[in-house]
């Protein structure tokens, strides 16, 4: 939620989470791919522990990994569930955000527990403050989604107005998010038009790819089979305005995907 300056969250809701102050370094790839798509790279330091964080989308919920290193470098097990991402290039440094959060705990003993959490975020470069901004968040942590909607409607009337999810180095560095869609242009060529559905196909390729490596997750699996189905559909539907060899090529090799995705 965006909040007005002096917003602080209603006491009645529940009991105060423990104040924290963390700061969080985050890595991309240099065009971006991991944030426009929802995933999120960090190192986290809290009170001089050291965590790695890997945040992947899978459907409304997100698998949260975590590694502890005090380490600079960023572990293998998570590069290895992202050569989707970085292909031959080396993840890149973003920024780093320091954090100050304040919060409650609200629920119902044996039905729902969620937290209703107030950052206070400024972006740190050569150890000096860029820019500030505050959000408010409400994070579901047992129950069901339903349980949300008295607790949203009581932060709405007290100043609390809904936006779209983003990650936060995005919004402090003022980054596009989401990714544009040339589709919905009304000036936009048929050309374009097919090089947006098949980048539409591609980018859940990419979304699922992490998801499916990690192998705890069947509906990343299916999803991004269904990409790769859509897509093969799509090169068919289209081949009279695509180059004929380059689609050949392309068509096998995502069959081949496909393959290897439908056997397990």
């Amino acid at each position: 939620f965006d909040i007005p300056p002096r917003f602080s969250i209603p006491e009645q809701l529940g009991p105060p989470l423990s104040p924290r102050v963390f700061t969080s370094t985050y890595y991309d790839s240099e065009h971006y791919r991991l944030g426009q798509l929802g995933l999120t790279l960090r190192k986290r330091v809290e009170r001089g522990r050291g965590v790695w964080q890997l945040k992947i989308p899978s459907g409304e919920k997100r698998i949260e990994l975590e590694i502890e290193s005090g380490s600079r470098q960023i572990p293998q097990p998570f590069l290895n569930l992202l050569p989707a991402f970085f292909r031959t290039h080396e993840p890149v440094p973003l920024g780093k955000l320091r954090t100050w959060r304040t919060g409650r705990l609200i629920g119902e003993k044996g039905t729902f527990m969620a937290e209703v959490t107030l950052d206070s975020v400024a972006l740190i470069q050569d150890n000096k403050i860029i820019s500030r901004f505050r959000e408010l968040e409400l994070e579901l942590k047992v129950g069901k989604a339903d349980h949300l909607t008295s607790i949203r409607k009581a932060l709405q009337k007290t100043g609390a107005k809904p936006k779209s999810l983003q990650p936060k180095i995005f919004q402090a560095l003022q980054l596009p998010y989401p990714l544009a869609d040339p589709e919905r242009e009304p000036t936009t060529s048929p050309s374009e038009r097919i090089r947006a559905r098949l980048q539409a196909q591609f980018n859940q390729m990419l979304l699922h790819d992490p998801g499916t490596r990690l192998g705890r997750d069947s509906e990343a699996l299916h999803q991004m089979r269904v990409a790769t189905r859509r897509m093969r559909a799509l090169f068919r539907a289209v081949r009279s305005s695509l180059d004929p060899e380059w689609t050949q090529k392309i068509r096998k090799e995502v069959g081949w995907i496909g393959s290897l995705l439908g056997e397990v």
